[in-house]
């Protein structure tokens, strides 16, 4: 028995149930490929973002999800935001702007099926000045 020679139908399953390894599991065959990728361009099978903070003072972003998902959305290299209080079963994901744009970060929406709660957070007295 070969992960190749598996049927869809086990493939698919293997794929819902280990979707933060998907990347890898696409790499397997054409078919594996094929069944991740059909997978994928269903919204309602995609991870949820739990809350976003997109920060324009500070050009940040926080983003909460599950760690398991973190090579997933590609935030492996972000920094971890501790809580003092443990409210969340999630972490909470941080990354800076350098250059101002957020558009670098088009991988993680496109990858989510849904975001909770969304937050916008800039001093508009400041930005007013400019």
């Amino acid at each position: 028995l070969s992960l190749i020679n598996l049927p869809s139908d086990v493939i698919r399953n293997i794929v819902k149930v280990g979707l933060e390894d998907v990347d890898t599991m696409k790499q397997i065959s054409p078919r594996w490929n094929s069944r991740a990728s059909e997978h994928l361009n269903t919204s309602k099978n995609l991870p949820i973002i739990n809350y976003c903070c997109l920060n324009l003072d500070e050009r940040r972003l926080y983003i909460r999800f599950p760690e398991r998902f973190r090579k997933y959305f590609g935030a492996e290299k972000w920094r971890v935001i501790q809580h003092t209080q443990d409210v969340w079963s999630d972490k909470e994901f941080a990354k800076i702007v350098s250059d101002g744009r957020f558009d670098s970060f088009a991988k993680q929406f496109r990858r989510c099926g849904r975001i909770h709660k969304l937050q916008l957070e800039i001093d508009i007295i400041k930005h007013a000045d400019k």
